[in-house]
């Protein structure tokens, strides 16, 4: 991560919690008041001059420290930027309940940070890795901020929704939630069910009650992500979500690893074919011999590509 003097970090209150948010130091402000006309020309001038700010948004199993390396890029291109590490990971915290992540809360978060530092109406661009590419269509689709470019590396929501769901399972290690879900998958949980499986119910009480309770508390979570993942369904549509963000006027580039078996590139590519009347703003670039960490195993490459897509 760059030095103390090269980049700051605060926690911002936002409506449902508390976000920790890093920023390069000459990160614009706006919260000073100009007293005359002439001052506010000067200023408007050189917003117009000013490169647009880089927005960071990353992946499932991370937080702002995935971008050490883009940081450190950014900072010798004299680029503004920011990074906020999404609730529930790095040093964030959700208000109330700690299951209800969801995109939507991510949106609201971004949104809330980007008030609170008074940069609504500054023009983005946007670098997502993994996760954080699905957060930069749902921004694309609000369009409640200004985005030129986008920078999607290893885009998930492009991958096979089983892969995703298996991220999900390894992350919270859920491993017998997942068994519990699939032999209950079409019947409703009950007391009763669970006495069933125990012939002397009364000498294991404490197990029978245990896995009850497991099976009450993630019924619904678990019976709707399985049974989707089961029958083949997307876990979300987010295939319209890309959709979207092609038709607008922003550029965009996709970045992933040739062995990436986690959101695999071929995806992406069969997508785009679908699309080729989007294909003058929508480029994708594969880096050989790494897989869906390519933003740590190859970030000399990336680098290369990410510095020649911001010019």
């Amino acid at each position: 991560m760059p030095s103390s003097d090269e980049i700051l970090n605060e926690y911002v209150t936002c409506s449902k919690g508390i976000t920790y948010a890093v920023y390069s130091n000459n990160l614009i402000r706006k919260d000073k008041t100009l007293n005359n006309e002439t001052a506010l020309n000067e200023n408007n001038n050189q917003a117009n001059n000013q490169k647009a700010i880089v927005l960071l948004l990353h992946g499932l199993n991370g937080g702002t420290h995935q971008f050490a390396n883009i940081f450190k890029t950014l900072i010798n291109l004299d680029y503004q930027f920011i990074s906020i590490d999404f609730y529930g990971h790095g040093n964030s915290s959700l208000f109330g309940n700690q299951n209800k992540y969801t995109e939507k809360l991510y949106t609201e978060q971004i949104y809330d940070v980007l008030k609170a530092k008074s940069l609504l109406n500054e023009n983005f661009i946007v670098i997502g890795f993994s996760m954080g590419c699905i957060i930069a269509t749902h921004l694309s689709k609000d369009n409640k901020i200004s985005i030129g470019k986008f920078c999607l590396i290893s885009a998930a929501g492009l991958a096979k929704p089983r892969y995703r769901f298996l991220v999900f399972l390894l992350k919270y290690n859920i491993r017998l939630c997942l068994k519990l879900a699939k032999r209950y998958s079409r019947s409703v949980v009950s007391e009763d069910l669970v006495k069933k499986e125990y012939y002397n119910f009364e000498n294991h009480f404490e197990e029978a009650k245990k896995r009850y309770e497991i099976l009450k508390q993630n019924h619904e979570k678990f019976m709707e992500t399985f049974l989707k993942v089961l029958i083949g369904i997307k876990l979300q549509n987010s295939k319209k979500y890309y959709f979207s963000l092609f038709k607008t006027n922003a550029d965009v580039l996709f970045i992933y690893g040739k062995n990436d078996s986690l959101t695999s590139y071929i995806y992406t590519q069969k997508f785009l074919e679908q699309k080729k009347e989007y294909s003058k703003n929508v480029k994708m670039i594969i880096i050989p011999e790494c897989c869906h960490l390519v933003i740590h195993e190859k970030s000399h490459e990336v680098d290369h590509h990410l510095i020649y897509f911001l010019k």
